[in-house]
């Protein structure tokens, strides 16, 4: 729900106060679709398409990680302790678990609810790797004899199974900026989750210069992802203006997948006109 509260930020930003990044999975040659699946009582089977963009065969094999989620948006090996409150694989099937796919052609690897798996209320969330590797071929050099080629990529998608009734709540606790060495203004923003499922969306945001009758979209950032094991999410937000002065930042966490349609949290803050030197 928005909330509509207006803060005050200063317009003193010259000081980078955290250092923030973001991180990505792509494969060039393997085009993975969807990159999140959420598995329910009421959807209790997905598939996930592996489109082969190389002009090579691709020998592509699936498999579970299992993770924890990290404030900054990363992830890391989940502990034993961790993953008996956390694991979807035990109550999850996939099938198959390789496939042979020639250039420019798709094969799906199906997402499904174990036989009589009987997951505990809640969400719980599992990693699917999808790895490739170029199929038997060889490589030849001049004067030297065929060389073997293994080129390996691979993409990992979490996986989540919700069971029982239950909602996300996301909170936009803290923001501030943060100067680039290049001169690039970067948001930085903590986003506080709640409840019994996990929160999905984008966080946008807007800046209404003084007298403005309108907001212009200043920073984008897609697939902001608060899950149940991190009770916080820090983002960094890169924003096309690299100043800022005498208006209003305006904030958003807006619902995506499952939620889209939803604005989880916003916030308004009014940037004080900097001092004259």
């Amino acid at each position: 729900m928005d909330r509509g509260h207006c803060r005050t930020l200063k317009a003193s930003i010259a000081a980078a106060f955290f250092a923030c990044g973001a991180t990505g999975e792509s494969a060039a040659d393997m085009l993975v679709s969807p990159l999140r699946a959420v598995l329910s009582e009421q959807t209790t089977r997905m598939s996930v398409t592996v489109m082969n963009q190389s002009d090579r065969l691709l020998d592509v094999r699936a498999q579970w990680l299992e993770l924890s989620a990290t404030e900054q948006g990363g992830y890391a090996p989940a502990s034993p302790q961790i993953q008996g409150g956390l694991s979807a694989s035990p109550y999850l099937l996939v099938s198959p678990d390789n496939v042979r796919i020639a250039p420019g052609r798709q094969a799906a690897f199906i997402l499904h609810l174990a036989p009589e798996a009987t997951p505990p209320a809640g969400e719980r969330r599992s990693h699917l790797l999808i790895e490739g590797a170029a199929a038997a071929t060889r490589a030849r050099k001049a004067s030297l004899a065929d060389i073997p080629l293994d080129m390996k990529l691979g993409v990992s998608i979490p996986v989540l199974l919700r069971r029982g009734n239950g909602d996300a709540t996301a909170r936009i606790a803290h923001a501030e900026f943060s100067r680039k060495p290049d001169g690039g203004l970067t948001l930085i923003t903590d986003i506080d989750r709640d409840g019994a499922f996990s929160a999905y969306g984008r966080l946008v945001a807007r800046w209404r210069q003084t007298g403005a009758d309108e907001a212009e979209i200043i920073g984008v950032l897609d697939n902001i992802a608060l899950y149940t094991d991190i009770p916080r999410r820090r983002a960094g937000i890169p924003l096309i203006r690299s100043d800022v002065d005498g208006g209003r930042l305006e904030l958003a966490y807006e619902g995506a997948g499952e939620y889209a349609g939803r604005n989880f949290d916003a916030e308004a803050y009014d940037i004080e006109p900097r001092e004259a030197p």
